[in-house]
C-alpha cells in the first residue's frame, strides 16, 4: 500500500497504538512477531504464556510507512484490523 499525503488518514506510532489498545510495548512486539515465519519457534517455546497466543487473530498489518527507524500505521488500516478481529 502506498501512502496518500492528500488523505485525512492519521498515522500512529507504536506508543500511540499501545495506548489505544491498552497493551504494553512488549505485547505489541509479540503481536507483530506473530506475523513472521518463525512463529513455529515462538509457539513451541514451553515457557511462553497464554498471553503470547495470537493464533485466533488476523495478522497484524505491516507499517504503512517507515520514517527513519519509526514505523507508522494508518489508523484506517488499524480500524479494519480491529473489526476483522472483533467478529
Amino acid at each position: 500500500m502506498s501512502f496518500d499525503f492528500a488523505s485525512n488518514d492519521v498515522l500512529l506510532g507504536i506508543d500511540e497504538i499501545c495506548q489505544k489498545l491498552s497493551i504494553s510495548r512488549s505485547t505489541f512486539e509479540r503481536l507483530r512477531r506473530h506475523n513472521e515465519k518463525n512463529i513455529m519457534l515462538l509457539s513451541s517455546n514451553p515457557l511462553s504464556s497464554a498471553s503470547d497466543d495470537f493464533s485466533g487473530l488476523h495478522p497484524f498489518p505491516k507499517p504503512t510507512i517507515v520514517l527513519g527507524r519509526s514505523p507508522r500505521w494508518s489508523s484506517t488500516i488499524l480500524n479494519e484490523w480491529l473489526q476483522k478481529n472483533s467478529k
